[in-house]
């Protein structure tokens, strides 16, 4: 797990090494330091792992009772035919309670999301606060 870290932080020093960022005011530096992490494939692992979940989550607030078509043939001395449609109704609010279950597993989804987005930040920032001390360490 560690080794793990060090190569994600060599990796990500990598980046933004070879990018140099213009000098100009802070928001601009700010800017340039966010456009490198979210160009990082964790950042972008995490925005598709966070589109994945909001999907699935969607997937499961959707109606589960949809109309059934019945149709039956039967030929003997009489012929019969039948047809018929049938619905669940939701009396329970069965339907209700996934929805504000889904807005709830939503909500946590995108905490997650932004809690690991900070922790990417975090790492490149110290990555970059490391290397800016050792480079003054160098020259002086």
């Amino acid at each position: 797990m560690e080794s793990n870290r060090v190569v994600r932080l060599g990796a990500l020093l990598v980046v933004l090494l070879c990018a140099t960022p213009a000098r100009a005011d802070d928001r601009d530096w700010a800017r340039w330091v966010q456009r490198q992490i979210s160009a990082l494939p964790t950042s972008q692992a995490i925005d598709a792992n966070q589109q994945q979940a909001l999907a699935d989550s969607d997937a499961r607030a959707q109606p589960r009772y949809n109309p059934a078509l019945n149709i039956g043939y039967e030929e003997s001395a009489d012929t019969t035919r039948t047809v018929g449609l049938s619905q669940t109704l939701d009396w329970s609010g069965k339907a209700r309670a996934a929805r504000s279950l889904a807005d709830i597993e939503q909500q946590q989804i995108r905490l997650r999301s932004e809690r690991a987005r900070a922790r990417v930040r975090a790492d490149a920032l110290q990555a970059l606060t490391g290397f800016a001390a050792a480079r003054d360490r160098l020259a002086a």
